[in-house]
């Protein structure tokens, strides 16, 4: 049994790509060291529109029209931090695949402040079963467990550098970062990261299946993980 007490919210390796096999500039792996917001890896470059199996199942997040990067990640006992900017106001959605059973993750979002290398905390979120606005959903197609967390941010953020980040449970998020319980060298997972308006796209040449490479995300907007939550299993 799972058992949570929830308080206050203040606030490639390899992938197997099915179908036609072309590399993707949509896939990538992360790359250490990206251990602080200030050393986040730059994934920018590496937005592309084409067909994403694990995004949009829930949200109508159209990955042909919508730039969206998968992130496969393998630990590395640190935190994991990725950053991208946008050109104009737009949504942006974060989401753990393929976590679970592996490791319950924890992921948050930051914009960079009016002040060159300082950010403000705009969401984070540990589970990815809960829809603000409707209840729970469906687990996706990426996620065998609803520890798998997912964030979509349905207001228009401004244009600017964001930057998403991604603990294990229980780690503390706040402006200058994460704190608490960061990734084991072993833990593995897929970040899938939607942007409207971002800066830099590539194209993907012709249609293939990503075969499980899903958007189950949490709609609402600036929300914060505390200490006040826990989880128990028996």
């Amino acid at each position: 049994m799972k058992a949570i007490m929830k308080g206050a919210l203040p606030s490639l390796a390899v992938l197997l790509i099915q179908g036609s096999g072309i590399s993707n500039a949509a896939v990538i792996a992360e790359l250490e060291l990206n251990d602080t917001l200030a050393t986040a890896q730059n994934v920018g470059g590496s937005f592309s529109i084409g067909p994403n199996s694990d995004i949009g199942s829930h949200f109508g997040i159209d990955p042909s029209v919508t730039p969206w990067v998968s992130i496969t990640s393998s630990g590395g006992n640190s935190f994991d931090y990725y950053t991208f900017a946008t050109t104009s106001p737009g949504r942006i959605s974060i989401d753990i695949d393929y976590g679970m059973p592996d490791v319950d993750t924890m992921i948050g979002l930051w914009v960079e402040t009016a002040v060159p290398g300082t950010y403000q905390l705009l969401g984070a979120l540990d589970d990815g079963n809960l829809v603000q606005s409707s209840g729970l959903v469906p687990l996706d197609p990426g996620s065998v467990h609803d520890w798998d967390p997912s964030i979509y941010f349905d207001g228009l953020l401004p244009a600017g550098n964001y930057v998403v980040g991604v603990g294990e449970f229980y780690s503390d998020f706040f402006n200058t970062g994460m704190d608490g319980n960061p990734l084991d060298e072993t833990n593995t997972y897929t970040l899938q990261i939607t942007v409207e308006n971002v800066s830099s796209i590539s194209t993907i040449p012709e249609p293939f299946s990503l075969g499980g490479v899903g958007a189950l995300m949490v709609s609402g907007l600036f929300f914060r993980c505390r200490p006040c939550r826990s989880k128990r299993l028996s």
